[in-house]
């Protein structure tokens, strides 16, 4: 018997739910559990979206001008 769309699929409210338990650092395992799924089912939306499942780094800094200058002027 085929799974239905509801049920094979995540929800936008188990995304959220994923995304807000990983930044607390749960397991996968326990992330299954609370959403009544799958380990296999959670795992690969983690691989999937990894920007949505990781706390947001902070932005670099400003970008080498020295050294694109000099690989810039080798073009010509």
């Amino acid at each position: 018997m085929p799974l239905s769309a509801s049920s094979r699929y995540l929800r936008e409210a188990d995304r959220i739910h994923i995304t807000d338990r990983l930044r607390e650092r749960a397991t996968v395992r326990a992330i299954a559990a609370e959403l009544g799924r799958s380990p296999s089912t959670v795992s690969p939306e983690i691989r999937r979206n990894p920007d949505r499942t990781r706390p947001q780094a902070a932005a670099p800094g400003p970008a080498p001008t020295a050294p694109l200058r000099r690989a810039h002027g080798r073009d010509q």
